[in-house]
């Protein structure tokens, strides 16, 4: 598969928006960035599962992360780079990443449907793509991309009852996502902050741990005892015992 198909068929950044620039702020302990950023790395950024993820997926889109998980020089400028500070970078990314959309639309006269059309044509459609528009809306203000107004602010409620029980749901819908979000957040300061008698080392390995019932192969569930298992001579050697 060429890399021009491969770009093809990428799913546009779908992770939170803060998620990101929170990864981009953890990379900044890492630096100068392992070459690959493997598994390893990513349970230091003490982020979820689907997070994870997401965020990887992101990244990859966003040309910051190659397919071989190598980083790019420019992610780590942004690593380098503070949060306030990063908005001339995302506008080059931006233009790079979404080239289809820019070509396609003008923000400053597109609407929010023909903006949902694309990420639809991009492969982001339901609920992947409402993260997806969100991801984008949420950079491009940041980068200064002059915008329409109906990108940039929400539809008033509307007079009609049907009208209105759908934007309640919209509304429970965010709502449920920044709970989500906040737990996320959540998790991430517990395993800062582990507690005493468990070595931060282990509980970051636990976060490989699959779902409650979530399928786990035997070969991965032997390749996590082993590696359980390692891990615990070094954090908790056994002391050899004197024979008298």
């Amino acid at each position: 598969m060429t890399t021009e198909k491969m770009e093809n068929q990428r799913t546009p950044a779908y992770a939170s928006y803060e998620s990101f620039n929170t990864l981009l702020d953890r990379m900044r302990e890492a630096l100068p960035l392992p070459r690959p950023v493997d598994s390893t790395t990513w349970l230091k950024m003490k982020f979820s599962g689907s997070t994870t993820s997401a965020l990887k997926s992101t990244l990859i889109f966003l040309g910051l992360l190659t397919e071989e998980n190598m980083p790019t020089e420019e992610l780590e400028e942004l690593a380098k780079t503070d949060k306030d500070n990063r908005g001339t970078i995302y506008g080059h990314i931006m233009d790079r990443a979404y080239a289809k959309i820019f070509t396609k639309l003008d923000l400053e006269r597109a609407t929010s449907g023909q903006l949902k059309t694309e990420f639809k044509n991009m492969g982001a459609d339901g609920q992947v793509g409402q993260k997806a528009m969100s991801f984008f809306l949420s950079m491009a203000k940041d980068a200064g991309k002059k915008m329409h107004s109906h990108l940039t602010t929400r539809q008033p409620r509307s007079s009609s009852g049907i009208k209105k029980q759908t934007t309640k749901h919209t509304d429970e819908q965010d709502n449920n996502q920044t709970h989500k979000d906040s737990n996320e957040d959540n998790n991430a300061k517990f395993l800062e902050s582990p507690l005493p008698t468990v070595h931060p080392a282990i509980a970051g390995l636990l976060q490989v741990l699959p779902q409650t019932g979530k399928d786990w192969t035997e070969a991965e569930k032997t390749k996590f005892k082993t590696a359980f298992e390692a891990l615990l001579d070094v954090v908790y050697p056994a002391k050899s015992e004197n024979i008298k």
